[in-house]
């Protein structure tokens, strides 16, 4: 079965300054935090992007599923990276 690669994508990348706030949304044990400013995601910044043509695949590789998230730290902050469908007019 091959893997899914839509035509474009929703990026969503937000700051949390606590991760015990999200803690029981994730699934446990809690997934790996990776570093924010090694992470291709940081050229992104923060906020929602719509990704689409070579930046789709660019983009999924940096992600274990579709739809799926990621946490990331820089110093003492947080940031989760999450992709999913982008559903048009929103």
């Amino acid at each position: 079965m091959s893997q899914y690669i839509p035509e474009n994508l929703r990026l969503e990348i937000y700051p949390i300054d606590d991760l015990g706030l999200i803690s029981g949304f994730l699934p446990q044990p809690t997934p790996d935090v990776d570093n924010w400013i090694h992470s291709p995601l940081y050229e992104f910044g923060e906020g929602w992007h719509i990704i689409s043509g070579e930046n789709v695949p660019k983009i999924m590789r940096q992600f274990n599923n579709f739809p799926d998230f990621r946490i990331f730290q820089e110093g003492s902050k947080y940031y989760v990276a999450s992709i999913c469908a982008n559903i048009r007019n929103q």
